[in-house]
């Protein structure tokens, strides 16, 4: 068998064996504490970031064991220093180890950040389950009908036909439909109540009754209670000719019949459209939305088939205009279901006038609109500081918007939006809760943060940890993070650890050659089978070698980033590089003499 194919050979069996001890730890002594769903994914997650974990050990076993048993069966039994044998052995183990590596810096740095997102969702997931069913059992108790079925249904939304989440959604469903139809009775009862007759009626509020029917151009009640007025009064009442009045005016209206109703109500949806046309002009995007947003309703109302192309165009226009100032309340409801982020806190630099502030986010929710990736944030705590370092003021926002901007200079951006309104009336429902300070009207609207989109995800892999990190990442944020609250030094370090990790792999598997060698076994000794049993020493010894030199390595970057931060990469990888040439010319200076 040719000599590479044995060492693949080794390097193989290693791995499999590697691979197959990952399973049987993770799948039956490993305590994973998620939900049904999530527990085989998350196992072959787990296992997979194990098996990583381990591989550098596992390749360093694999080349002790394999090359002492090449360089033993290869018939060589004297060989000179610098021969052109051990040279031909090295560059063949070059390109295995090359291979290897290759694999190894894909796996760490592309699939195992991807195994480390799902076992972080899978945790996340379970933990909101867990809290919406506590959270629907508490809702319930206390009879908030409402809260108890969203919370219901978002434990759903996670763990679909679960008993105990299904006996609690039915619960909180019938309860639920049972305040709505008791709202909606409520309601029946308050509309009722405008029309039907009031004990003890006056004159006077049979006239003031008639008059607001007016105004809603209900001409028939209004005439109804326009004569019931002029019934009640005395002859020589002041309500009497007014009543008189009114109700002849409402008759009047009746009898124009309903071609003249339905120009006069053409001339108050062009009125209300060129009021809300206005407001567009003037810049009033807010107010322009839903001045066209009643114009549609009352369109609707008259004829529900009819649509006007004007009004849905100017409908879209500005709630492009507002969702750059506000955000709808309704696009928060499904955000607990799509939480991936925990836990963000970050400096926002000075800029201006302003001073730095600080901001903490416990939970960030990403939405796909239209190919457009939208960031949401809930329970938002913004700290601003005066330039003096005192607080001029800390608020609290239970939500927040993201959305991408470019300021003047053409600079990417981001703009913080604080206020929620609904999307059918003029209301603003969510706005900042001042803490402590003073908060500026004007600075109670957004926040625009001095920094793009892609600088917001390093922000939020910073949050994770500096070993959650890929090395793009670490490169770009060592530059960048100090501005944002992050010491710039201990992501510089991890960078150059990572760096040195791949050296320090090919040192060690190259000093394991020079093992190999000198432990070789002798050609005519064959291999026994309980040689295997030895195994698992190797490996043992090849993790201790490994974690050594890893623990040494971090030593000495963090004695040199201390003495010279800007000199240290280049010293680092000076050092390293000379050792690596030096373990090379160590194993090709060996010789064998018999």
């Amino acid at each position: 068998m040719p000599e590479m194919l044995k060492g693949w050979l080794s390097i193989f069996i290693h791995f499999v064996i590697g691979l197959g001890c990952c399973l049987i730890y993770v799948f039956f002594f490993k305590k994973i504490d998620v939900l049904p769903q999530f527990l085989l994914s998350r196992k072959l997650a787990e296992t997979g970031i194990l098996f990583i974990r381990i591989m550098p050990s596992l390749l360093v076993s694999a080349i002790l064991i394999g090359y002492a048993v090449i360089f033993g069966t290869c018939g060589q039994n004297t060989v000179p220093r610098f021969s052109d044998i051990l040279l031909r052995y090295l560059k063949k183990a070059f390109i295995m180890l090359f291979s290897c590596i290759t694999i190894y810096i894909i796996l760490i740095e592309i699939i195992s950040p991807l195994l480390v997102d799902y076992r972080r969702y899978s945790e996340l997931k379970t933990q909101d389950y867990y809290d919406f069913i506590k959270e629907t059992d508490i809702s319930l108790r206390n009879g908030d009908a409402e809260k108890a079925y969203d919370k219901a249904k978002a434990a759903l939304g996670i763990w679909k036909n679960n008993p105990e989440a299904l006996q609690l959604f039915d619960k909180a469903k019938i309860s639920y439909e049972s305040y709505n139809a008791e709202r909606k009775q409520n309601n029946k009862i308050e509309q009722s109540s405008e029309t039907v007759e009031p004990e003890n009626l006056t004159a006077e509020g049979a006239l003031f009754i008639s008059k607001r029917f007016m105004n809603k151009y209900d001409f028939y009640t209004a005439h109804y209670y326009a004569m019931r007025a002029y019934q009640l009064s005395a002859e020589n009442a002041p309500y009497r000719e007014e009543a008189l009045r009114l109700a002849a005016q409402a008759w009047n209206q009746i009898e124009k019949g309903i071609a003249e109703l339905t120009a006069e109500f053409d001339i108050r949806l062009y009125q209300a459209k060129k009021a809300g046309y206005e407001m567009l002009q003037q810049g009033n995007y807010i107010k322009a939305y839903y001045q066209f947003v009643n114009a549609k309703r009352m369109l609707e109302q008259n004829n529900p088939f009819k649509k006007d192309p004007d009004i849905d165009r100017f409908i879209d226009i500005t709630r492009k205009k507002v969702l750059e100032e506000v955000f709808f309340i309704d696009e928060t409801a499904s955000l607990p279901l799509l939480e991936t982020v925990r836990n963000i806190h970050f400096t926002v630099p000075a800029s201006g006038t302003r001073a730095s502030a600080q901001i903490t986010i416990e939970g960030l929710s990403y939405i796909t609109n239209n190919g457009i990736k939208e960031i949401y944030g809930r329970n938002c705590e913004l700290t601003q500081y005066a330039a003096d370092g005192k607080i001029l003021y800390r608020s609290r926002i239970p939500f927040i918007k993201l959305i991408p901007i470019e300021s003047a200079d053409g600079v990417p951006m981001l703009r913080m939006l604080f206020r929620a309104v609904d999307k059918q009336r003029d209301a603003v429902v969510l706005k900042p809760f001042v803490l402590e300070g003073t908060m500026p009207i004007e600075r109670q609207t957004s926040l625009r943060l001095p920094f793009s989109y892609n600088d917001f995800q390093l922000i939020i892999a910073a949050n994770e940890g500096e070993k959650s990190m890929t090395l793009p990442q670490l490169y770009a944020f060592r530059q960048r993070g100090a501005q944002y609250g992050f010491p710039a030094q201990i992501y510089h370090r991890e960078l150059l650890a990572r760096i040195i990790d791949v050296f320090l792999i090919w040192i060690i598997s190259i000093y394991m050659l020079v093992l190999a060698w000198r432990f070789r076994v002798p050609p005519h000794r064959q291999f026994k089978h309980t040689w295997a049993l030895a195994f698992p020493f190797f490996f043992v010894l090849a993790t201790g070698l490994v974690e050594a030199g890893r623990y040494c390595a971090r030593l000495i970057i963090a004695l040199l980033t201390d003495i010279s931060y800007s000199l240290s990469p280049l010293l680092l990888l000076l050092a390293y590089t000379l050792c690596f040439i030096g373990m090379c010319f160590f194993f090709i200076g060996q010789r064998s003499e018999v």
